[in-house]
């Protein structure tokens, strides 16, 4: 007769405790929800579009290509520099073209050359050193220089009006207006070379387009009047250049 040998085993089950489960969980990477994640990516994809068009918009208010700026004739200056086209100005020339443009008995080439060596100063796509300049004092001699007078030089009204169209585009657009730009530039907007009417155009649009302020204060000059006469005088150009064809 066999007698039936049970056999108790006893399992201890370990339970861990809520503060155990919860320093556990924080050694996992918390996911992020669908919804989040969707969000999180439209405002990226928002943020790189705005950046974009910043990006974009600063290179249309400031001419920057350094084809276009080495292209532009000197104009009514006769001689050049011969070095110019390979050398680009930096900050570390702004005190040589400084002692050029103040100096009360420099030469319309002198003046050309030192307003044409700020310009191309202030034409680089980022970081535009307009504060430089401004500290340095030169922009009521680029707002002089616009002045039409006989026997005034259309390459240094131009080099001016460019000059002052690249500040214009940085956050110092306030200090050119203050300083009195507005005026001379609508005066060139009737100006016999067109190059000259177009970048007078071009930094009044950068002051304007700076806010309602600003562009108040370009219409209390009165530009629309210098406006109609250049739009007439480009659509006649169009007509005739249609015709010819």
């Amino acid at each position: 007769m066999f007698r039936k040998l049970t056999i108790f085993v006893h399992y201890r089950i370990y339970i861990p405790s809520f503060i155990h489960i919860e320093s556990r969980k924080q050694d996992f990477k918390r996911t992020v929800g669908a919804a989040e994640g969707r969000r999180r990516r439209t405002e990226t994809t928002l943020q790189i579009r705005k950046e974009k068009k910043a990006l974009q918009l600063r290179k249309k208010r400031t001419n920057t290509s350094p084809e276009v700026a080495d292209a532009i004739p000197m104009m009514d200056c006769s001689t050049q520099q011969s070095g110019e086209a390979s050398h680009r100005p930096t900050m570390a020339d702004a005190p040589h073209y400084k002692e050029m443009l103040i100096s009360p008995n420099a030469s319309e080439q002198n003046l050309v050359e030192a307003t044409r060596g700020f310009r191309r100063i202030l034409s680089v796509e980022k970081n535009i050193p307009a504060r430089e300049v401004i500290e340095m004092g030169i922009v009521p001699y680029l707002i002089k220089n616009l002045s039409v007078t006989p026997g005034s030089s259309t390459a240094l009204i131009f080099e001016s009006a460019w000059a002052l169209t690249n500040i214009a585009a940085t956050e110092f657009t306030q200090y050119v207006v203050d300083a009195g730009c507005i005026k001379p530039l609508v005066q060139l907007i009737t100006h016999g070379d067109s190059n000259v009417c177009e970048q007078a155009v071009w930094c009044l649009g950068n002051i304007a387009g700076e806010g309602p302020m600003l562009r108040d204060c370009v219409l209390q000059e009165s530009p629309f009047q210098s406006l109609y006469v250049l739009l007439d005088n480009f659509r006649r150009n169009v007509l005739l250049a249609t015709f010819n064809i």
